[in-house]
């Protein structure tokens, strides 16, 4: 609303969430417990503005830049998936962990791997590799 991400309670009150300092606006891509993820515009890189993602704690109203190009999803403790060709999940306390491509496969032949969401524990990500010019579905299963 009137460029400023809202938290909305079951009861129906809206409460802004806080705009990463210095940014002009943010917006809220998606949702999990208490954590959210979403975009705020940066520096403008020719024609274009660099978009940054940022993850808010509703319940503390903590709001943060992550240092990643991009976030695909976030689970409900707070960890976010990080698509970079290589996913990765990073914990609220920074800590990360990469998701592991096809082990028999060499690194040159292995292909794109994308990941597009993340269950609630973080212990499940799903999405594709592409190789031999074509997509194939994915699931991570973690361990911790």
């Amino acid at each position: 609303m009137d460029d400023l991400p809202y938290r909305w309670t079951p009861e129906g009150t809206g409460i802004a969430l806080a705009v990463p300092d210095g940014l002009p606006y943010a917006a809220v891509e998606a949702a999990r417990g208490a954590w959210a993820v979403g975009r705020a515009p940066g520096e403008r890189q020719g024609s274009t503005v660099r978009m940054l993602p940022v993850r808010w704690n509703v319940t503390t109203g903590v709001v943060s830049l992550l240092p990643f190009p991009s976030v695909s999803a976030v689970a409900g403790n707070g960890e976010v998936l990080v698509d970079d060709g290589a996913p990765l999940l990073v914990a609220p306390d920074g800590t990360s962990r990469r998701l592991p491509g096809r082990p028999e496969v060499r690194a040159t032949q292995a292909g794109t791997y994308s990941a597009s969401g993340i269950s609630d524990d973080a212990m499940t990500v799903v999405g594709a590799v592409y190789e031999n010019e074509r997509y194939r579905p994915l699931v991570w299963r973690c361990r911790r």
